[in-house]
């Protein structure tokens, strides 16, 4: 949540009222090749585009996607969650995905609350997939 807090100390302290503003929440997750095997986490270089959503492009997943394929035991090598970036991490082989869960989805909403923001916001990547598995936190 660093780069959250930082983002809106900033703009508090440019006066912007927390009323004003809005918290977007990424109902999707992205995905890199790693370059180092033994860099994993935030930050690592990478190859280019990782995992390929149902959607066919390369770097972008659906959260109900990755709940249903990578964050469930046995679809990842480890996961984590980053406090830094209030975010999960998976690798799986090669590939790293940032994502956010319930659990931080839950963090970032209190965060908008304690702060006063005017409320959250959710985007979703594009879908053309079959969503008759979605699950809405």
């Amino acid at each position: 949540m660093e780069y959250i807090r930082n983002t809106f100390d900033y703009i508090f302290e440019l006066g912007v009222p927390p009323e004003k503003l809005v918290l977007g929440l990424a109902a999707y997750g992205r995905s890199s090749a790693l370059s180092n095997p033994k860099c994993t986490t935030d930050g690592c270089p990478i190859a280019g585009a990782g995992l390929y959503g149902c959607h066919g492009e390369g770097g972008n997943l659906p959260y109900f996607e990755i709940d249903s394929l990578y964050a469930q035991p046995g679809g990842h090598d480890s996961m984590i969650f980053n406090a830094k970036t209030g975010s999960m991490e998976i690798v799986s082989g090669n590939n790293f995905l940032s994502f956010d869960n319930a659990e931080t989805f839950n963090i970032k909403y209190r965060y908008a609350f304690e702060n006063c923001l005017r409320g959250i916001m959710w985007y979703v990547s594009r879908v053309k997939c079959d969503m008759s598995n979605l699950l809405f936190v």
